[in-house]
């Protein structure tokens, strides 16, 4: 289980809303959860700090949660827009 620092916005309030997107809402206790399992499951598959990692997804709660995790396990996003030219992505 990931642990946080109690100063941070998890720590000091791990209720509150971080993420709200549509219907879906995420305390800030249950993004730190997810973005660590996900930065966990990053580095278990290869990636290392400063490899660029590309988000192809559209503004959704599972898009804010990926990109956290890539930059919390010690990568770059790169952001990939659906709806851009194919040549481009």
């Amino acid at each position: 289980m990931a642990t946080f620092s109690p100063r941070s916005s998890a720590g000091r309030a791990p209720e509150k809303e971080a993420i709200v997107c549509g219907d879906e809402r995420l305390s800030y206790g249950e993004t730190w959860q997810k973005v660590c399992g996900l930065a966990s499951g990053l580095r278990a598959h290869g990636m290392e700090r400063g490899d660029r990692i590309g988000v192809y997804m559209e503004p959704s709660a599972a898009q804010a949660l990926s990109i956290l995790a890539i930059c919390r396990a010690g990568g770059v996003f790169v952001p990939l827009d659906p709806d851009g030219p194919g040549a481009r992505i």
